[in-house]
């Protein structure tokens, strides 16, 4: 058998609209996995915030791995061990956050442990209600301590331009030298370390395991999964993706995020 590596988002892909996982998804995974596979969930939440999913897909056996932070931190589910991590320096995270606050935006960062943030907002308690993370409050962003962080997530439900017009002005800036910038959802729009991103992860993974790029699998439904969809050598796009997506696709699934999708491409290419 030659051994695959397939790689999942969560939000739209493994998890239905209602956030759970279809019984055909979890059979599908442990069958790859018991048939010698490793299988990776790559996703912009963070550990603490997958850990539902990771508890619900029984996901902390041999061969089971976690991308977070958009594929930043890469985390072996079998022995609960960080095996890679890219952030980036606060000054630079600091400066990036006061700049989206000056222009009404609301944004936060996070640590291993919890969010972190000055607010308690509108967008932190509807962002919360789904993610499910501690929150750590600071009275500036100048007390954020560590060497670096992962990752900024500016949030906007209600003016679903002002993230894009940010976006058009973050991409001529001097900061756009530090940051990727994408969109994860209409609503969020994430700043990780220059050319880190979930693609990178799912490379640095393939690489840890010896796997080589021709036996790599991707999934995904939204922007931030171009890069590991392109990296892959087959990348999957859903049938709910979006149409960015859709476009650099090897396969669209037949079956969306509520029907088994992930299913749907494990047993079309792993068994």
């Amino acid at each position: 058998m030659t051994e695959k590596l397939v790689c999942f988002d969560v939000d739209g892909t493994l998890l239905c609209d209602d956030k759970h996982i279809t019984k055909e998804n979890i059979a599908a995974v442990h069958k790859a996995l018991d048939l010698g596979h490793k299988a990776a969930i790559v996703t912009g939440r963070s550990l603490r915030g997958t850990r539902m999913v990771v508890d619900e897909l029984d996901f902390r056996k041999e061969g089971c791995y976690l991308l977070s932070f958009q594929g930043n931190v890469i985390y072996d589910l079998a022995t609960d061990e960080i095996i890679h991590e890219d952030g980036v320096e606060a000054g630079k995270m600091i400066s990036l956050l006061k700049d989206l606050n000056a222009n009404d935006i609301y944004a936060h960062t996070f640590d291993y442990d919890s969010i972190i943030t000055t607010k308690d907002t509108k967008e932190l308690q509807r962002y919360n209600r789904i993610a499910i993370e501690n929150v750590e409050f600071i009275k500036d962003w100048d007390e954020l301590k560590n060497p670096t962080y992962p990752k900024i997530i500016a949030i906007e439900y209600s003016d679903l331009n002002k993230l894009p017009e940010y976006q058009k002005r973050f991409f001529d800036s001097e900061q756009s030298k530090e940051f990727d910038c994408f969109f994860s959802s209409r609503y969020f729009l994430e700043f990780c370390k220059k050319d880190s991103n979930k693609g990178t992860g799912v490379e640095a993974l393939a690489k840890y395991l010896n796997i080589p790029r021709e036996n790599v699998i991707a999934i995904g439904d939204e922007r931030n999964d171009i890069s590991m969809i392109q990296y892959a050598n087959v990348g999957c796009a859903m049938a709910n993706a979006h149409a960015d997506v859709k476009e650099i696709a090897d396969y669209i699934t037949a079956n969306n995020n509520n029907y088994s999708g992930v299913a749907e491409v494990i047993e079309k290419y792993l068994f």
